[in-house]
Protein backbone atom coordinates (compact mmCIF):
# COMPACT_ATOMS: atom_id res chain seq x y z
CA UNK A 1 0.00 0.00 0.00
CA UNK A 2 3.04 2.64 0.61
CA UNK A 3 4.72 1.73 -2.43
CA UNK A 4 1.42 2.71 -4.20
CA UNK A 5 0.81 5.77 -2.28
CA UNK A 6 4.69 6.72 -3.13
CA UNK A 7 4.42 5.97 -7.15
CA UNK A 8 1.57 7.73 -7.16
CA UNK A 9 3.15 11.20 -5.51
CA UNK A 10 5.97 10.99 -7.73
CA UNK A 11 3.50 10.88 -10.62
CA UNK A 12 1.70 13.94 -9.05
CA UNK A 13 5.21 15.75 -8.15
CA UNK A 14 7.60 14.92 -10.93
CA UNK A 15 5.12 16.90 -13.74
CA UNK A 16 7.42 19.97 -13.30
CA UNK A 17 10.34 18.36 -14.33
CA UNK A 18 11.10 20.36 -17.22
CA UNK A 19 14.90 19.82 -17.73
CA UNK A 20 16.83 18.58 -20.63
CA UNK A 21 15.52 15.06 -21.54
CA UNK A 22 17.69 12.44 -21.02
CA UNK A 23 16.03 9.47 -23.07
CA UNK A 24 13.71 9.23 -25.90
CA UNK A 25 10.73 6.90 -26.67
CA UNK A 26 11.90 4.92 -29.64
CA UNK A 27 8.70 2.30 -29.96
CA UNK A 28 6.22 0.84 -27.93
CA UNK A 29 5.48 -2.13 -29.25
CA UNK A 30 1.85 -3.94 -28.50
CA UNK A 31 1.50 -6.34 -31.14
CA UNK A 32 1.68 -9.31 -28.69
CA UNK A 33 -0.40 -7.79 -25.92
CA UNK A 34 -0.68 -8.13 -22.75
CA UNK A 35 3.44 -8.48 -23.17
CA UNK A 36 4.81 -5.35 -24.01
CA UNK A 37 7.73 -3.93 -25.30
CA UNK A 38 9.20 -0.43 -24.84
CA UNK A 39 12.76 1.16 -27.01
CA UNK A 40 14.14 4.14 -24.75
CA UNK A 41 17.17 5.63 -26.55
CA UNK A 42 19.81 7.83 -24.36
CA UNK A 43 20.47 11.50 -25.50
CA UNK A 44 23.35 11.23 -22.78
CA UNK A 45 25.42 8.61 -20.82
CA UNK A 46 22.98 7.44 -17.98
CA UNK A 47 22.18 4.28 -16.49
CA UNK A 48 18.37 3.16 -16.55
CA UNK A 49 17.41 -0.50 -14.37
CA UNK A 50 14.31 -1.31 -12.78
CA UNK A 51 15.29 0.70 -8.84
CA UNK A 52 15.35 4.17 -10.74
CA UNK A 53 11.95 2.92 -13.02
CA UNK A 54 8.47 3.50 -12.70
CA UNK A 55 5.79 2.59 -14.80
CA UNK A 56 2.32 2.94 -14.88
CA UNK A 57 -0.38 2.09 -16.95
CA UNK A 58 -3.77 3.81 -17.41
CA UNK A 59 -7.40 2.67 -19.04
CA UNK A 60 -10.92 4.22 -18.11
CA UNK A 61 -9.27 6.30 -15.02
CA UNK A 62 -7.71 2.54 -13.26
CA UNK A 63 -4.26 3.22 -12.72
CA UNK A 64 -2.45 -0.19 -13.01
CA UNK A 65 1.21 -0.77 -12.29
CA UNK A 66 2.99 -4.26 -13.61
CA UNK A 67 5.17 -6.05 -11.44
CA UNK A 68 7.25 -7.90 -13.87
CA UNK A 69 9.29 -4.86 -15.30
CA UNK A 70 12.41 -5.63 -17.31
CA UNK A 71 15.10 -3.78 -18.46
CA UNK A 72 17.58 -4.86 -20.86
CA UNK A 73 20.07 -3.94 -23.64
CA UNK A 74 21.56 -6.22 -25.87
CA UNK A 75 25.30 -5.94 -26.71
CA UNK A 76 26.72 -4.78 -29.96
CA UNK A 77 26.51 -0.80 -31.29
CA UNK A 78 23.69 0.48 -33.98
CA UNK A 79 24.46 2.36 -37.30
CA UNK A 80 24.21 6.04 -37.17
CA UNK A 81 24.25 9.73 -38.88
CA UNK A 82 26.66 11.87 -37.86
CA UNK A 83 26.60 15.27 -39.46
CA UNK A 84 28.99 18.22 -38.33
CA UNK A 85 28.32 21.73 -39.55
CA UNK A 86 31.30 23.41 -39.42
CA UNK A 87 31.55 27.35 -39.36
CA UNK A 88 35.12 28.99 -41.11
CA UNK A 89 36.72 31.63 -40.08
CA UNK A 90 39.66 33.75 -41.42
CA UNK A 91 42.09 32.08 -39.49
CA UNK A 92 44.15 29.60 -40.71
CA UNK A 93 44.85 28.09 -37.48
CA UNK A 94 41.68 27.79 -36.10
CA UNK A 95 40.81 26.44 -39.69
CA UNK A 96 43.72 24.02 -39.04
CA UNK A 97 42.20 22.96 -35.94
CA UNK A 98 38.48 22.41 -37.25
CA UNK A 99 39.60 20.42 -39.63
CA UNK A 100 41.40 18.09 -37.78
CA UNK A 101 38.37 18.00 -35.73
CA UNK A 102 35.68 16.70 -38.46
CA UNK A 103 39.02 14.03 -39.18
CA UNK A 104 39.46 13.20 -35.89
CA UNK A 105 35.29 12.53 -36.06
CA UNK A 106 35.08 10.66 -38.99
CA UNK A 107 37.80 8.07 -37.35
CA UNK A 108 34.59 7.48 -34.61
CA UNK A 109 32.88 5.62 -36.98
CA UNK A 110 32.24 2.13 -39.55
CA UNK A 111 31.51 1.40 -42.52
CA UNK A 112 27.82 1.23 -42.08
CA UNK A 113 27.90 4.29 -40.37
CA UNK A 114 27.16 7.51 -42.20
CA UNK A 115 29.29 11.23 -42.14
CA UNK A 116 28.13 14.38 -43.91
CA UNK A 117 30.11 17.96 -43.39
CA UNK A 118 28.65 21.13 -43.88
CA UNK A 119 30.43 24.30 -44.75
CA UNK A 120 28.28 27.26 -43.29
CA UNK A 121 28.22 30.14 -45.78
CA UNK A 122 25.54 32.38 -46.66
CA UNK A 123 26.42 32.73 -51.07
CA UNK A 124 26.09 28.79 -51.36
CA UNK A 125 25.17 25.43 -49.23
CA UNK A 126 28.02 23.24 -49.10
CA UNK A 127 27.09 20.10 -47.91
CA UNK A 128 29.42 16.53 -48.44
CA UNK A 129 27.73 13.76 -47.71
CA UNK A 130 29.27 9.88 -47.67
CA UNK A 131 32.70 11.47 -46.53
CA UNK A 132 35.18 9.02 -45.18
CA UNK A 133 38.13 10.06 -43.14
CA UNK A 134 40.73 8.87 -46.42
CA UNK A 135 38.36 11.31 -48.40
CA UNK A 136 38.59 14.10 -46.37
CA UNK A 137 42.41 13.69 -45.88
CA UNK A 138 42.99 14.35 -49.05
CA UNK A 139 40.66 17.02 -50.38
CA UNK A 140 38.59 18.94 -47.49
CA UNK A 141 39.50 22.38 -46.90
CA UNK A 142 37.89 25.32 -45.05
CA UNK A 143 37.50 28.62 -46.52
CA UNK A 144 38.29 31.86 -45.13
CA UNK A 145 35.45 34.26 -44.22
CA UNK A 146 35.67 37.22 -42.44
CA UNK A 147 31.82 37.43 -40.73
CA UNK A 148 28.59 35.76 -40.81
CA UNK A 149 24.93 37.74 -40.89
CA UNK A 150 22.99 34.33 -41.12
CA UNK A 151 24.34 31.86 -39.22
CA UNK A 152 20.98 30.48 -38.19
CA UNK A 153 19.82 30.24 -41.44
CA UNK A 154 21.90 28.36 -42.52
CA UNK A 155 22.02 25.46 -40.37
CA UNK A 156 18.03 25.72 -40.91
CA UNK A 157 18.51 24.92 -44.70
CA UNK A 158 20.60 22.30 -43.59
CA UNK A 159 17.74 20.50 -40.89
CA UNK A 160 15.30 20.99 -44.60
CA UNK A 161 18.24 18.48 -45.88
CA UNK A 162 18.01 15.75 -43.26
CA UNK A 163 16.40 12.66 -43.45
CA UNK A 164 15.73 10.49 -40.62
CA UNK A 165 16.44 7.04 -41.94
CA UNK A 166 15.71 4.17 -39.33
CA UNK A 167 15.18 4.68 -35.52
CA UNK A 168 17.71 6.87 -34.95
CA UNK A 169 17.65 10.60 -35.90
CA UNK A 170 21.09 12.24 -37.21
CA UNK A 171 23.84 13.33 -34.31
CA UNK A 172 24.25 16.95 -35.82
CA UNK A 173 26.99 18.80 -34.25
CA UNK A 174 27.74 22.94 -35.13
CA UNK A 175 30.80 24.34 -34.30
CA UNK A 176 30.30 27.51 -34.11
CA UNK A 177 33.75 30.12 -33.07
CA UNK A 178 32.23 33.76 -33.71
CA UNK A 179 31.39 34.59 -29.93
CA UNK A 180 27.70 36.25 -30.91
CA UNK A 181 25.13 35.33 -33.84
CA UNK A 182 23.63 38.35 -35.82
CA UNK A 183 20.58 36.79 -36.41
CA UNK A 184 19.78 35.55 -32.84
CA UNK A 185 16.50 35.85 -32.93
CA UNK A 186 15.83 32.92 -35.02
CA UNK A 187 16.84 31.37 -32.07
CA UNK A 188 13.14 29.95 -31.12
CA UNK A 189 11.97 29.19 -34.81
CA UNK A 190 15.32 27.28 -35.44
CA UNK A 191 14.96 25.25 -32.24
CA UNK A 192 11.26 24.45 -32.59
CA UNK A 193 12.08 23.37 -35.99
CA UNK A 194 14.67 20.86 -34.51
CA UNK A 195 12.35 19.47 -32.00
CA UNK A 196 9.43 18.59 -34.65
CA UNK A 197 11.77 16.90 -36.53
CA UNK A 198 13.56 15.06 -33.28
CA UNK A 199 16.87 16.16 -34.35
CA UNK A 200 18.53 17.72 -31.27
CA UNK A 201 21.15 20.27 -32.00
CA UNK A 202 24.59 19.99 -30.35
CA UNK A 203 26.43 23.28 -30.21
CA UNK A 204 30.52 23.59 -29.52
CA UNK A 205 31.28 27.27 -29.23
CA UNK A 206 32.16 29.50 -26.90
CA UNK A 207 29.68 30.21 -23.54
CA UNK A 208 27.49 32.50 -25.26
CA UNK A 209 23.77 33.41 -24.16
CA UNK A 210 22.96 31.94 -27.63
CA UNK A 211 24.91 29.26 -28.15
CA UNK A 212 23.54 27.47 -24.85
CA UNK A 213 19.75 28.26 -25.66
CA UNK A 214 19.95 26.78 -29.43
CA UNK A 215 21.28 23.61 -27.35
CA UNK A 216 19.06 23.72 -24.34
CA UNK A 217 16.12 24.47 -26.53
CA UNK A 218 16.51 21.89 -28.85
CA UNK A 219 17.24 19.18 -26.49
CA UNK A 220 20.66 18.90 -27.89
CA UNK A 221 23.92 19.59 -25.34
CA UNK A 222 26.51 22.82 -25.34
CA UNK A 223 30.34 21.85 -25.31
CA UNK A 224 32.15 24.55 -24.46
CA UNK A 225 35.21 25.60 -26.25
CA UNK A 226 37.19 27.15 -23.34
CA UNK A 227 37.22 23.98 -21.84
CA UNK A 228 39.81 21.33 -22.40
CA UNK A 229 38.03 18.09 -22.37
CA UNK A 230 35.06 19.54 -24.06
CA UNK A 231 35.92 17.60 -27.13
CA UNK A 232 36.53 14.49 -25.47
CA UNK A 233 32.76 14.39 -23.95
CA UNK A 234 31.82 15.34 -27.76
CA UNK A 235 33.70 12.07 -28.49
CA UNK A 236 32.68 9.86 -26.09
CA UNK A 237 28.90 10.96 -26.33
CA UNK A 238 28.94 9.91 -30.13
CA UNK A 239 30.47 6.65 -28.94
CA UNK A 240 27.34 6.17 -26.65
CA UNK A 241 24.84 7.30 -29.12
CA UNK A 242 26.25 4.29 -31.46
CA UNK A 243 24.84 1.83 -28.44
CA UNK A 244 21.76 0.10 -29.02
CA UNK A 245 18.26 1.57 -27.31
CA UNK A 246 17.23 -0.13 -23.15
CA UNK A 247 14.39 -2.32 -24.34
CA UNK A 248 11.67 -2.06 -21.31
CA UNK A 249 9.07 -5.48 -21.05
CA UNK A 250 6.52 -6.00 -18.78
CA UNK A 251 3.01 -8.05 -18.74
CA UNK A 252 -0.13 -5.60 -18.91
CA UNK A 253 -2.70 -6.09 -16.15
CA UNK A 254 -5.57 -4.63 -17.84
CA UNK A 255 -8.19 -6.55 -19.86
CA UNK A 256 -9.49 -5.55 -23.30
CA UNK A 257 -12.18 -7.81 -25.19
CA UNK A 258 -13.18 -8.07 -28.85
CA UNK A 259 -15.51 -4.97 -29.28
CA UNK A 260 -13.15 -2.82 -26.91
CA UNK A 261 -11.53 0.02 -28.91
CA UNK A 262 -10.05 1.45 -26.10
CA UNK A 263 -6.85 3.56 -25.64
CA UNK A 264 -4.02 2.68 -22.93
CA UNK A 265 -2.29 5.12 -21.64
CA UNK A 266 1.69 4.89 -20.14
CA UNK A 267 3.41 6.83 -18.51
CA UNK A 268 7.26 5.82 -17.33
CA UNK A 269 8.85 7.41 -14.54
CA UNK A 270 12.54 7.62 -14.00
CA UNK A 271 13.93 8.95 -10.67
CA UNK A 272 14.48 12.45 -10.51
CA UNK A 273 15.19 13.51 -13.96
CA UNK A 274 12.56 12.61 -16.29
CA UNK A 275 8.59 11.68 -17.01
CA UNK A 276 7.72 9.77 -20.59
CA UNK A 277 4.28 9.71 -21.50
CA UNK A 278 2.87 7.54 -24.48
CA UNK A 279 -0.16 5.56 -25.31
CA UNK A 280 -1.12 2.76 -27.23
CA UNK A 281 -4.29 0.68 -28.36
CA UNK A 282 -4.94 -2.66 -29.89
CA UNK A 283 -5.30 -3.32 -33.27
CA UNK A 284 -8.41 -6.25 -34.44
CA UNK A 285 -6.26 -8.89 -34.94
CA UNK A 286 -4.61 -8.61 -31.60
CA UNK A 287 -7.89 -8.41 -29.92
CA UNK A 288 -8.57 -11.33 -31.51
CA UNK A 289 -5.54 -13.15 -30.54
CA UNK A 290 -5.98 -11.78 -26.83
CA UNK A 291 -10.07 -12.88 -26.88
CA UNK A 292 -8.66 -15.93 -27.96
CA UNK A 293 -6.31 -16.57 -25.19
CA UNK A 294 -9.12 -15.66 -22.57
CA UNK A 295 -10.89 -19.27 -21.65
CA UNK A 296 -14.36 -17.75 -21.12
CA UNK A 297 -14.13 -17.38 -25.11
CA UNK A 298 -12.25 -20.04 -26.43
CA UNK A 299 -14.08 -23.05 -24.48
CA UNK A 300 -17.24 -21.89 -26.32
CA UNK A 301 -15.95 -20.97 -28.92
CA UNK A 302 -13.83 -24.82 -29.57
CA UNK A 303 -17.38 -26.09 -28.64
CA UNK A 304 -18.89 -24.46 -31.14
CA UNK A 305 -16.40 -25.26 -33.99
CA UNK A 306 -16.17 -28.85 -33.10
CA UNK A 307 -20.17 -29.69 -33.25
CA UNK A 308 -20.46 -27.78 -36.21
CA UNK A 309 -17.71 -30.09 -38.51
CA UNK A 310 -19.98 -33.03 -36.35
CA UNK A 311 -22.50 -32.26 -38.16
CA UNK A 312 -20.74 -31.65 -41.41
CA UNK A 313 -19.25 -35.25 -41.01
CA UNK A 314 -23.17 -36.69 -40.99
CA UNK A 315 -24.57 -34.97 -43.93
CA UNK A 316 -21.93 -35.00 -45.95
CA UNK A 317 -22.76 -38.79 -47.13
CA UNK A 318 -26.48 -38.40 -47.42
CA UNK A 319 -25.49 -35.57 -50.39
CA UNK A 320 -27.39 -37.54 -53.62
CA UNK A 321 -25.01 -39.27 -55.68
CA UNK A 322 -26.75 -37.86 -58.90
CA UNK A 323 -26.25 -34.18 -57.93
CA UNK A 324 -22.76 -35.10 -57.65
CA UNK A 325 -22.28 -36.44 -60.77
CA UNK A 326 -24.24 -33.76 -62.31
CA UNK A 327 -21.63 -31.72 -60.78
CA UNK A 328 -18.76 -33.49 -61.91
CA UNK A 329 -19.80 -33.27 -65.66
CA UNK A 330 -20.11 -29.93 -65.49
CA UNK A 331 -16.82 -29.46 -64.20
CA UNK A 332 -15.01 -31.57 -66.59
CA UNK A 333 -17.45 -29.99 -69.57
CA UNK A 334 -15.75 -26.47 -67.91
CA UNK A 335 -12.42 -27.78 -68.58
CA UNK A 336 -12.45 -28.46 -72.28
CA UNK A 337 -13.67 -25.40 -72.99
CA UNK A 338 -11.04 -23.77 -71.15
CA UNK A 339 -8.52 -25.94 -73.26
CA UNK A 340 -10.15 -25.03 -76.50
CA UNK A 341 -9.89 -21.53 -75.76
CA UNK A 342 -6.37 -21.56 -74.30
CA UNK A 343 -5.90 -23.96 -78.21
CA UNK A 344 -7.45 -20.94 -79.99
CA UNK A 345 -5.46 -17.97 -78.14
CA UNK A 346 -2.07 -19.60 -79.35
CA UNK A 347 -3.13 -20.37 -83.04
CA UNK A 348 -4.11 -16.60 -83.04
CA UNK A 349 -1.53 -15.00 -80.76
CA UNK A 350 1.54 -17.45 -80.27
CA UNK A 351 2.11 -19.27 -76.37
CA UNK A 352 1.66 -16.90 -73.82
CA UNK A 353 5.70 -18.36 -72.40
CA UNK A 354 6.78 -16.40 -75.57
CA UNK A 355 5.48 -13.21 -74.45
CA UNK A 356 7.02 -13.23 -70.74
CA UNK A 357 10.16 -13.74 -72.64
CA UNK A 358 10.17 -10.87 -74.83
CA UNK A 359 9.34 -8.89 -72.25
CA UNK A 360 12.23 -10.58 -69.99
CA UNK A 361 14.75 -9.21 -72.67
CA UNK A 362 12.86 -5.99 -72.87
CA UNK A 363 13.72 -5.69 -69.26
CA UNK A 364 17.49 -6.74 -70.20
CA UNK A 365 17.82 -4.52 -73.30
CA UNK A 366 17.24 -1.48 -70.78
CA UNK A 367 19.67 -2.21 -68.24
CA UNK A 368 22.08 0.89 -68.08
CA UNK A 369 25.42 -1.51 -68.08
CA UNK A 370 24.28 -3.47 -71.33
CA UNK A 371 23.49 -0.15 -73.19
CA UNK A 372 27.08 1.24 -72.30
CA UNK A 373 28.84 -2.44 -73.81
CA UNK A 374 26.07 -2.00 -77.35
CA UNK A 375 26.86 1.42 -77.82
CA UNK A 376 29.56 1.63 -80.74
CA UNK A 377 30.42 5.55 -81.29
CA UNK A 378 34.08 7.34 -82.41
CA UNK A 379 35.99 9.00 -79.86
CA UNK A 380 36.37 11.76 -81.50
CA UNK A 381 36.96 15.36 -79.68
CA UNK A 382 39.80 16.79 -77.51
CA UNK A 383 41.19 15.00 -74.65
CA UNK A 384 41.28 16.27 -70.94
CA UNK A 385 42.93 15.25 -67.97
CA UNK A 386 41.03 17.17 -65.73
CA UNK A 387 37.07 18.45 -66.09
CA UNK A 388 34.86 20.52 -63.99
CA UNK A 389 31.34 21.38 -63.93
CA UNK A 390 30.19 24.30 -63.08
CA UNK A 391 26.68 25.04 -62.17
CA UNK A 392 25.08 27.76 -63.91
CA UNK A 393 21.73 27.89 -62.72
CA UNK A 394 20.06 25.99 -60.37
CA UNK A 395 19.08 25.43 -56.47
CA UNK A 396 22.80 26.63 -55.57
CA UNK A 397 24.51 28.76 -58.68
CA UNK A 398 28.31 28.93 -58.53
CA UNK A 399 28.78 25.41 -56.99
CA UNK A 400 31.37 23.51 -58.85
CA UNK A 401 32.48 19.80 -59.28
CA UNK A 402 35.55 18.49 -59.92
CA UNK A 403 35.11 15.00 -62.02
CA UNK A 404 37.41 12.39 -60.51
CA UNK A 405 37.22 8.94 -61.20
CA UNK A 406 36.23 7.26 -64.41
CA UNK A 407 32.12 7.70 -63.32
CA UNK A 408 30.58 10.62 -61.72
CA UNK A 409 26.91 9.85 -61.30
CA UNK A 410 24.46 13.58 -61.56
CA UNK A 411 20.98 13.39 -59.84
CA UNK A 412 19.21 14.47 -56.49
CA UNK A 413 19.81 11.34 -54.79
CA UNK A 414 22.17 11.13 -51.89
CA UNK A 415 24.05 8.44 -53.57
CA UNK A 416 24.79 10.47 -56.68
CA UNK A 417 28.44 11.78 -56.90
CA UNK A 418 27.32 15.56 -57.79
CA UNK A 419 24.24 15.91 -55.34
CA UNK A 420 21.73 18.67 -57.18
CA UNK A 421 19.04 19.87 -54.89
CA UNK A 422 16.48 20.05 -58.11
CA UNK A 423 13.57 18.26 -57.43
CA UNK A 424 12.47 18.11 -61.21
CA UNK A 425 15.62 15.79 -61.88
CA UNK A 426 15.66 12.11 -61.20
CA UNK A 427 17.37 10.24 -58.39
CA UNK A 428 20.22 9.29 -60.70
CA UNK A 429 19.69 11.75 -64.32
CA UNK A 430 23.04 11.05 -66.06
CA UNK A 431 25.97 10.19 -65.54
CA UNK A 432 29.84 11.28 -66.89
CA UNK A 433 32.14 8.62 -68.27
CA UNK A 434 35.72 9.26 -68.51
CA UNK A 435 37.43 6.68 -71.79
CA UNK A 436 40.52 7.51 -72.53
CA UNK A 437 40.30 11.16 -71.32
CA UNK A 438 37.20 11.41 -73.19
CA UNK A 439 34.77 12.90 -71.06
CA UNK A 440 31.34 10.85 -72.36
CA UNK A 441 27.74 12.25 -71.07
CA UNK A 442 25.15 9.44 -70.73
CA UNK A 443 21.45 10.17 -70.24
CA UNK A 444 20.27 7.13 -67.12
CA UNK A 445 17.03 6.96 -68.60
CA UNK A 446 15.86 10.08 -66.87
CA UNK A 447 12.33 11.18 -66.75
CA UNK A 448 12.41 14.87 -68.37
CA UNK A 449 15.71 13.89 -70.41
CA UNK A 450 19.22 15.36 -70.83
CA UNK A 451 19.81 18.49 -73.11
CA UNK A 452 23.27 19.22 -74.66
CA UNK A 453 23.97 22.64 -76.19
CA UNK A 454 19.64 23.23 -76.11
CA UNK A 455 19.21 19.72 -78.23
CA UNK A 456 17.74 16.82 -76.34
CA UNK A 457 20.60 13.46 -75.58
CA UNK A 458 19.75 10.89 -77.45
CA UNK A 459 22.80 8.89 -77.82
CA UNK A 460 25.79 9.43 -75.71
CA UNK A 461 28.42 11.73 -76.61
CA UNK A 462 31.65 14.03 -76.12
CA UNK A 463 32.17 16.55 -74.30
CA UNK A 464 33.65 19.65 -75.27
CA UNK A 465 34.99 22.96 -73.47
CA UNK A 466 32.24 25.24 -72.34
CA UNK A 467 29.35 22.26 -73.21
CA UNK A 468 25.98 23.20 -71.22
CA UNK A 469 24.44 20.58 -69.79
CA UNK A 470 20.77 21.03 -68.66
CA UNK A 471 18.47 18.25 -66.27
CA UNK A 472 15.22 19.56 -65.02
CA UNK A 473 15.68 23.40 -63.94
CA UNK A 474 19.37 23.13 -63.67
CA UNK A 475 22.11 24.14 -65.98
CA UNK A 476 26.09 23.15 -65.83
CA UNK A 477 28.55 24.30 -67.50
CA UNK A 478 31.65 21.65 -68.40
CA UNK A 479 35.47 22.61 -68.46
CA UNK A 480 37.67 20.99 -69.69
CA UNK A 481 41.81 21.67 -69.24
Amino acid sequence: MNRKIYIFLFFILSTHLTSKPIFFLESLNSSRFPSIDIELRENFNHPLSPSNLVLAEEMDGIRTIPADLEVRREKGIDPIQLVVSVQPTDSKAINQWTTDLVISLSTLLDEKDKFSVHIQEERRFLYQIHQTTKSLQSGFILPSVDSYSNTLETISILLDKLSISGKKSPFLVVIIHSKSIPDKLKIVELTKKARRMGIPIHILGFPSDENRKIAEYSDGKFYSLKEKDSTQKLFSDVKQYKMPPYKISYTSKNKVGFFDEKVISVNLGIMNIQNINSEYDLSWSSRIENSIRDPYVFLPVAIFIFMLCISALYLLPRMRYPKFTKSKDKLEELKTNIFDESKAYEQMYGRKGESDVSSHYLEEDIDTPKIENQIRFPLQGEKYQKAVLIQKSGPSPGKQFTIFGSETILGKSETADFVIWDNSMSNTHAKIVNLQDHFILYDLLSDSGVFLNGKKLLRPKVLYDFDEIKMGKTLLIFRGK
